[in-house]
């Protein structure tokens, strides 16, 4: 039984000692949002870029594919389209 209040304890410090010290962020919060959401951008672009380099790439700007790229209004502009895939 005794081990048993020295678990439930020691977790319950764990929260306390967590909660004290997420008390200092609560200033920095501001920055703290623009890091996460940079770093969920930055996510979405690594999921992403197998597919733009792999789909839109070989697929459709090597191969020429001038009904894809006058989607975007760059038909017939290879090295404009190449560009826009570096950016």
């Amino acid at each position: 039984m005794n081990e048993f209040l020295n678990e439930n304890e020691n977790k319950n410090n764990k929260k306390t000692v967590f909660m004290r010290t997420l008390k200092y962020f609560f200033k920095y919060r501001g920055s703290v949002s623009i890091l996460t959401l940079t770093y969920l951008l930055s996510a979405a672009i690594s999921v992403a870029w197998p597919y733009l380099i792999g789909t839109i790439l070989f697929d459709h700007i090597l191969e020429k594919d001038d009904a894809y790229l006058a989607r975007f209004g760059v038909a017939g502009k290879y090295t404009l389209a190449l560009l826009f895939m570096a950016i």
